[in-house]
């Protein structure tokens, strides 16, 4: 059985120790200016990696701009990448522009954001819950004859009506 030396013994590898020294970091492909901090809220190290990583194919910093704008117009955070900038041919200005275009993460979270109000608003209701009277008043409702079902969706409010109206006769 052979017994090998460990990286300490042999001299290998080195433990790394601390000389009290500040890593230097390369700055950013693109300009940081204090006035993105002051209307954005975003430092040099958020700056940098909206640079670096998030938008890496922006070529100046307007186009990072556009693009924090339209994130805080439309209440985004822009480190999710919600939107993409994209060079497009203008021949007004007789070259390439950069413009900022919704990604799918946008369209799907502007989606969300507006079912939300329409979740609020409506009710699974058990069919065991209501009556004859009820049932029919939610088949008028959806204009749809509703017998074969576990359940039904109703808005609340008719809901709400239904149930003070049926109370006393609903089996629960």
């Amino acid at each position: 059985m052979t017994i090998t030396e460990t990286a300490e013994a042999t001299g290998a590898a080195k433990p790394a120790m601390s000389k009290g020294q500040l890593v230097a970091l390369k700055p950013p492909r693109l300009p940081y200016h204090e006035a993105v901090e002051e209307r954005f809220g975003i430092d040099r190290a958020g700056w940098k990696a909206l640079v670096e990583a998030i938008y890496p194919n922006a070529e100046t910093a307007d186009a990072i701009v556009m693009a924090l704008s339209y994130c805080r117009a439309r209440n985004l955070d822009p480190f999710k990448r919600p939107v993409h900038i994209v060079p497009m041919w203008s021949s007004v200005a007789g070259k390439m522009i950069e413009t900022v275009w919704p990604g799918i993460s946008e369209l799907r979270t502007t989606a969300f954001r507006r079912t939300l109000p329409l979740l609020n608003r409506i009710a699974i209701v058990p069919l065991s819950w209501l009556n004859a009277d009820a049932l029919s008043l939610v088949s008028s409702e959806y204009r749809h004859p509703v017998k074969r079902a576990a359940c039904t969706i109703c808005r609340k409010s008719s809901f709400q009506a239904l149930t003070r109206r049926c109370a006393s006769s609903a089996v629960r």
